[in-house]
Order: structure tokens, then C-alpha cells, then sequence
């Protein structure tokens, strides 16, 4: 083959190959999904696709962000801060169980003057609940961090308490929030806030998530409202609804 056929040859095949090219570009263009996943929003969808398939198996209590609390009754607010990092799994339920509505309009179905006021029944007389995990959710306790000795522990243990020794824990304070129960273990919606008197004999026994900032005298009215043999007011006093912030 002669050299001029050869470069002509050469010539050709390359301007075959930038054809090529060019219908190769056009047809690229026109689908956008050929390059797609070297976008910018490709990767935006697909992070918002990963969240949507992750969501159902993320821990509950992995989704708390309000630290504060409003608890907005008939007789005024009552503003207390949640101890997130100290009980986590009950701030999650409270908080849940918060924006959920769950406890707008129930009773405050039990008050003690001098000591306490308790809510978060919807059965209104102590004994229903609910938890945004399905059933009753354990106790967040660290007895060591309150203070009681090896014999005291030993004793609550011996009752079926379990504790969790890598926990902050809140003595039972004047202006605690704490979880009601009947027994170890048994915590659902029902909380009491602790209005005269720090109730010491109760540490160990009880989850405390939360300490009143302010409207602690709004509790302690509440405390004194007149009640039944059971301890129920026997003109209704409500929480209208509880504010997370």
C-alpha cells in the first residue's frame, strides 16, 4: 500500500471515529440517567433514599432532640429540663408520648399534699399507660451515683431491681420528675413530680428524667386541691398538653 493510500486510509478511520463520537455525545445527552450518578443530586437522593430505608431500624430513643419541656396544665405551666444523657430511654418514651398528643387532656389522678402530683394515666385512676416502644420499658438507675451504700443496693436488687452502673443518676429531689411504677421494670406513661421535700427513701426505686425550672408553685397548688379517699381530685385538674423545646 502506497503512503498517500495510507494517510488517506488514516484520515478516514479517524474522522469515522469522531463521528462515532459525536452520535455517542448526542445520544448521552439525551438520556439523562447515562451519567447520572456523577450529579450532585444523584447523591442527594440517595442519601435521602438510605434515610428512608434506615428509618424503621433507627433506635427511638436515638431521635430525641427537645431537652426542655412545658407541661401546660389547667392551673398554669410547668417548665422542666429533661435529662436526655442521664435517661435516655425514658426521655425518648416521654418525649414520644409528648408529641404523639398522648398526654393532652389527662388527669393529674393522683395528689398528695406535701409530697407529690402524679398524671399520665388515661384510664385516669392509676392502673393504664402506654410506651412508645409497645410494652413496659426497664428502669435508667444508678444507685452508686445516689449514694446508697453496698447493703441498700443489695436489698433493692434482692426486690428485682437491676441497675445500670454507666448512668448519671438524680436523687429524688424537691422539683424532680420521676417515673411512677408498680414494681422494677415497669415503667410507662404515668410520671410524678416531687412538690415539698426531697423523698430520699425512694432513690433506687424510681427513674428520674427531669427537674422543674419553673412553676414549681403551680405543682404545689395542684398538691393541695381537695381529693377523694384515693387520692384524686375531686374537681379535675388537667394536663392540656405537654410542649417539647
Amino acid at each position: 500500500m502506497g503512503k498517500k493510500a495510507q494517510t488517506r486510509r488514516e484520515i478516514k478511520e479517524q474522522q469515522e471515529k469522531e463521528r462515532k463520537e459525536i452520535i455517542r455525545s448526542i445520544e448521552v445527552s439525551k438520556n439523562p440517567w447515562a451519567n447520572f450518578w456523577k450529579r450532585f443530586d444523584f447523591w442527594i437522593y440517595t442519601a435521602c433514599l438510605a434515610a428512608l430505608i434506615c428509618f424503621p431500624f433507627l433506635r427511638k430513643d436515638a431521635l430525641v432532640y427537645g431537652d426542655q419541656a412545658v407541661i401546660h396544665t389547667s392551673y398554669g405551666d410547668i417548665e422542666i429540663n429533661l435529662y436526655k444523657s442521664d435517661a435516655p430511654k425514658t426521655v425518648a418514651n416521654f418525649v414520644g408520648l409528648s408529641d404523639q398528643g398522648f398526654y393532652n387532656h389527662l388527669l393529674w389522678h393522683r395528689v398528695i399534699k406535701g409530697f407529690m402530683i402524679q398524671g399520665g394515666d388515661p384510664n385516669g385512676d392509676g392502673t393504664g399507660g402506654e410506651t412508645i416502644y409497645g410494652d413496659y420499658f426497664e428502669d435508667e438507675i444508678n444507685p452508686k451515683s445516689l449514694g446508697l451504700a453496698d447493703d441498700q443496693i443489695k436489698d433493692l436488687e434482692d426486690q428485682g431491681y437491676t441497675y445500670n452502673y454507666s448512668l448519671n443518676s438524680h436523687k429524688m429531689e424537691v422539683g424532680s420528675v420521676a417515673m411512677a411504677n408498680s414494681g422494677p421494670n415497669t415503667n410507662g406513661s404515668q410520671f410524678f413530680i416531687v412538690t415539698e421535700k426531697d423523698q430520699n427513701y425512694l432513690n433506687g426505686q424510681h427513674t428520674v428524667f427531669g427537674k422543674v425550672t419553673k412553676g414549681l408553685d403551680i405543682a404545689k397548688k395542684i398538691s393541695e386541691v381537695p381529693t377523694d379517699e384515693n387520692d384524686k381530685p375531686i374537681d379535675p385538674v388537667y394536663i392540656d398538653s405537654i410542649e417539647i423545646k
